[in-house]
């Protein structure tokens, strides 16, 4: 049953007013229950005593799946019906964008359950892991060569890709004109990644509720293609003089908002902020009675990034400790104190990879990445491309006609043969899909 103290200002919220009782036990209800706890979109109940479970009786025991001991990690069973869930599941040929962006979603929940709930050492489900993944990898390289080039013309309400958020955004602002807008930019979070930051979220601030989406970020997924196109409200073509820096990203998103009719003074963009000293800067813009909107772009996990040699679980439990300092939760509070609508969102992914060799190409390539080299002759790609046979050359979608990337296919990278190292810039599903996600508070 819903709250009593708060059930008439939820009704008057609810699009389409729903009965005060909802039967969770109904058969036709209940089905769905585990999928939504499974997937994260519900919570469990933390509980200190083992022996609440025990004590439910046959016709309550659906419940357990919502019902969780404090400080005990998911079980090995739990993981594998997520694991195995996520393989039936798996989006067939042929499928629309919004398949994978939900699947993207479910995928997250998995890959971050596996690697932090203390059962990534069991060799069956490793291997059961290992199995569904390859599964999901190649289904989305395939769909990505033939619907990827679509994407970026789609309507952007709702948004479809990371350039489509501005104008999201101004929509927001349209609908209510005395709106303050604050999108926050985690650079290189991966969603998995945010999966374990919600959790340590929720857990700091019961006041919290998060509203999440997820986009589609630009290929190559490195930062001077993909976040600048977000800031820019524009495909990466549009900017070729500059989509190998980020130094035009403050000019970039000025530019959209000044276009839109916002003075120069309503609009702020503030960078390299990472640790909670920074957050004055960040309450400073935000105290200003004129902003009207204001871009923070937080840069902590692409420098954890760029220094980790320990895989995907290693990175998870960098987030996690990252996470649990507070930080990201300070600095969201200190945005809505001043009036703003958060938005938090992430410009790509990163992804676990072995080394294939690291190309001894001098000046020949512009970008020498770990997972993308960029090219601006087809001719010098191509060669770099039959020496070595694991890379895809990307089309130019969306991208300058004589800016040519060389993907690492995937789960390799440009590094030594065999080694292991956590990067960004192919097109993974782990560095494509990414959260897009609005912070509320709930109601009092």
């Amino acid at each position: 049953k819903l709250n009593q103290t708060e059930l008439g200002q939820v009704q008057e919220c609810l699009t389409l007013p729903g009965p005060v009782d909802l039967p969770f036990s109904h058969d036709d209800v209940r089905v769905y229950i585990d999928d939504l706890f499974s997937e994260g979109f519900l919570q469990p109940l933390q509980v200190d005593d083992p022996s609440v479970i025990s004590k439910l009786t046959a016709q309550e025991i659906w419940i357990a799946v919502g019902i969780q001991v404090q400080g005990e990690k998911d079980s090995s069973a739990r993981l594998q019906e997520l694991i195995e869930g996520a393989g039936r599941s798996l989006p067939k040929e042929g499928c629309s964008y919004q398949d994978w962006l939900l699947f993207g979603h479910r995928w997250a929940q998995v890959t971050a359950r596996f690697y932090s709930g203390g059962t990534s050492g069991d060799c069956s489900l490793s291997d059961l892991f290992v199995s569904v993944r390859d599964r999901v990898d190649s289904a989305f390289s395939d769909w990505m060569l033939h619907s990827y080039a679509g994407l970026y013309n789609q309507p952007p309400l709702p948004p479809v890709m990371v350039h489509h958020i501005p104008r999201f955004l101004a929509r927001q602002m349209e609908d209510c004109p005395k709106t303050r807008i604050a999108l926050v930019v985690v650079d290189g979070m991966a969603f998995d990644q945010w999966v374990t930051i919600r959790d340590v979220l929720i857990d700091q601030e019961r006041n919290m509720l998060l509203s999440e989406h997820a986009v589609f970020a630009w290929v190559p997924t490195v930062t001077s293609v993909s976040r600048q196109a977000m800031l820019a409200g524009k495909p990466p073509l549009y900017f070729p003089d500059t989509i190998g820096t980020t130094d035009a990203e403050e000019r970039l998103w000025r530019q959209f908002w000044s276009d839109y009719g916002l003075s120069t003074s309503e609009i702020a963009y503030i960078r390299g902020v990472s640790e909670s000293r920074h957050i004055s800067r960040v309450s400073e813009a935000a105290e200003t009675p004129r902003t009207r909107v204001l871009a923070v772009i937080v840069d902590k996990l692409d420098k954890i990034i760029h220094g980790m040699e320990l895989g995907t679980g290693g990175m998870q439990n960098q987030v996690l400790q990252w996470a649990k300092q507070g930080f990201l939760r300070d600095l969201i509070r200190t945005l809505m104190d001043s009036g703003f609508r958060v938005f938090l969102v992430s410009d790509h992914g990163n992804v676990e990879c072995v080394g294939i060799g690291r190309p001894s190409e001098g000046t020949i390539a512009d970008v020498r990445g770990e997972r993308v080299r960029i090219y601006r002759n087809a001719e010098l790609r191509s060669l770099s491309r039959s020496q070595y046979p694991d890379t895809l050359e990307w089309p130019t979608i969306g991208l300058p006609d004589d800016y040519l990337p060389l993907l690492a296919n995937g789960r390799y990278g440009f590094i030594s043969a065999g080694a292991t190292l956590v990067s960004h810039g192919g097109s993974s599903l782990d560095e494509v899909v990414v959260p897009l996600v609005e912070v509320k508070r709930r109601m009092q």
